[in-house]
């Protein structure tokens, strides 16, 4: 009888999903309901009064509640907007300018952290970045080298975001300490599903936020400093919450309070802190071991299932190096994703991880047997690409001379790949006779698959590279993106129509193309979380270059794309350098339109 089951009514995404996807956005406790009416009826009934009846101790108070749950005492924990803040007030406690100026951190922190420390580079800092040997964890022999009588901080994750993977955090502690380094360890994937205890590692700092294994929604971060540091350090970064006297409203210099409120600034984040309390509640009462003793056995479980079907896993297999998410990179991982998510199984996707999977407490193991070891006797081959058909491949030749190299296409690569792709697997079996003909044929749902020669034109003017990412808008049919897929590292393709999408994913998975990505959305948007794009290729008539599109090309990228109206249009190629746009018109061409929220709003008429 599993025992932490019985929280489970407290969820009530839990009564129409699998959710599997605590590692970004844990479960709402229904208590919030309760917390955010308590919240208004306060603001409501008592207005600005409500300000000294407790709102204004809450951004540490509240820390009382996530202070047991990382080894903190009450009253170490001022609580702010997000972890890259925390680590901006933590870093504005420190000169950069003199020989002591090193950042040490390893390239598989998360991004936004990165971003951060990078840019302290204008302030004199010098950031020494530890690259990876796998996806999975770091060399810490090199990490603690570089860690040296120069070294200022060490920000490192106590749990990797992608792989899980639990980091020696006692073995850079203790080097850093004894080079005189401070150490900045950030808990946001370790809170909530293994033991922390800040205190006993020596953490000069410690962050993370609430949102993900704690329950407690967006907006809360925390940030703990040591005791013989907390009134020593004085941040730059501060605000009159953090003054003595905040409402006597003195002009000049701060006078800093010594305790944790000296590391706030402005007025706090009431209505979050208010939606955290239900799920640290829940927490609490619970505690992390009785969490973590499940969490191992139901992410073994994941990770045998895995492993009995011979996909790749971006995760730890020894429990003690492993936290509470499970990453397996099967193939098509992206449209796997995507798939579980129709059917309701909220799990997520990332670059380098794959599919990450990270059941919690009030998870049944019972209701995943599908991520499990197969029947006995049973496996799941891997698809292999379809072997070409030799029917075809006389007109696919034809096709390649008449059609693209006597008319200037004189790429060899992208000959190769036209030459290599069956388009007659990506058109309804009626027009398979003409599927190798010089013209756009119908797909379905008002839309076309492309002639061959404008394909060929528009993918040999984005060079691509073996090495590059491209992104098309307009999937149709995945010809254009099967295309693209066998000169590039990665495609990502836009389709708005469902049943296009579906059908498109369907098709290129069916022939071997795992490189692709179908998403099903407004193509006008891009794909930001999964941006910048080295090539990017519109495959549909806009009255401009979407913004959207513009800012997620990479330096050094190029973007084709049709612009006009129904009746006239052109290809434009625009290439991105030192941040600006250049613009070259090639030639005519006529596509449906672009309809999405930066192009028409509605089809142009003819």
């Amino acid at each position: 009888m599993d025992a932490l089951l019985k929280w489970r009514g407290e969820f009530p995404i839990l009564d129409r999903t699998t959710y599997m996807i605590s590692n970004s956005l844990g479960a709402m406790p229904r208590g919030v309901y309760d917390a955010m009416r308590a919240y208004a009826d306060s603001w409501a009934e008592r207005g600005v009064r409500a300000w000294e009846e407790g709102w204004w101790e809450m951004a540490v108070g509240v820390g009382d509640q996530i202070a047991p749950l990382i080894g903190a005492k009450p009253g170490e924990i001022s609580l702010h907007q997000n972890v890259t803040l925390t680590q901006a007030v933590i870093s504005s406690c420190f000169d950069f300018r003199g020989p002591r100026n090193k950042i040490v951190m390893v390239d598989l922190e998360f991004p936004s952290i990165q971003y951060f420390y990078h840019e302290q580079r204008r302030h004199g800092a010098h950031v020494e970045v530890i690259p990876a040997e796998d996806s999975i964890r770091f060399n810490l022999e090199k990490f603690l080298a570089a860690i040296d009588d120069t070294t200022l901080l060490v920000p490192i994750s106590l749990v990797l975001f992608r792989s899980s993977y639990i980091v020696n955090a006692r073995a850079i502690i203790e080097r850093a300490h004894r080079v005189g380094a401070h150490v900045i360890l950030d808990a946001f994937q370790a809170a909530g599903t293994i033991p922390v205890d800040v205190r006993s590692l020596g953490a000069d700092f410690a962050v993370g936020g609430v949102l993900k294994w704690l329950c407690g929604g967006p907006g809360v971060a925390y940030l703990y400093v040591r005791e013989d540091l907390r009134a020593k350090l004085k941040p730059s970064l501060t605000g009159w919450i953090a003054h003595r006297r905040p409402f006597a409203f003195e002009t000049g210099a701060i006078e800093p309070r010594e305790d944790s409120y000296r590391y706030l600034n402005g007025t706090p984040h009431i209505p979050a802190l208010f939606a955290c309390r239900p799920g640290l509640e829940i927490l609490n009462e619970i505690g992390i071991s009785a969490i973590r003793e499940k969490s191992i056995r139901m992410t073994t479980r994941l990770l045998e299932g895995a492993k009995s079907r011979g996909w790749k896993i971006n995760t730890p297999e020894n429990p003690a190096e492993r936290a509470g998410t499970v990453s397996i990179e099967c193939p098509h991982a992206y449209e796997v994703c995507r798939e579980l998510l129709a059917r309701e199984i909220l799990v997520d996707y990332r670059p380098s991880a794959g599919v990450r999977l990270s059941p919690h407490f009030y998870n049944r193991e019972g209701k995943w047997k599908r991520f499990s070891k197969p029947e006995h006797g049973k496996s799941t081959p891997r698809r292999l690409p379809m072997p070409e058909s030799s029917e075809y491949a006389p007109q696919r030749a034809e096709m390649v001379e008449k059609q693209l190299r006597r008319r200037g296409i004189e790429d060899s690569c992208v000959l190769g790949a036209m030459l290599k792709l069956p388009r007659h697997e990506f058109v309804p079996e009626e027009f398979r006779a003409r599927a190798y003909e010089d013209v756009p044929l119908p797909i379905g749902s008002g839309q076309t698959i492309s002639q061959p020669y404008i394909v060929a034109a528009m993918t040999a003017a984005l060079r691509l590279l073996p090495t590059d990412r491209a992104l098309e808008i307009g999937a149709g049919c995945g010809y254009q993106a099967a295309v693209l897929s066998l000169l590039a590292k990665e495609v990502f393709t836009i389709e708005r129509r469902h049943e296009l999408a579906s059908a498109a994913s369907e098709k290129l998975s069916s022939l071997g193309y795992h490189n692709v990505h179908v998403h099903c959305g407004d193509g006008t948007l891009g794909l930001p979380e999964f941006a910048p794009f080295n090539a990017i290729l519109v495959a549909a008539a806009a009255p401009a270059a979407p913004q959207p599109l513009l800012a997620q090309l990479a330096e050094g990228g190029r973007m084709i794309i049709p612009v006009g109206d129904a009746e006239n249009q052109e290809l434009q190629l625009i290439e991105k350098h030192d941040g600006r746009l250049s613009t070259r018109m090639m030639e005519g061409c006529r596509f449906v339109p672009l309809v999405g929220h930066h192009a028409w709003q509605k089809p142009p008429e003819r």
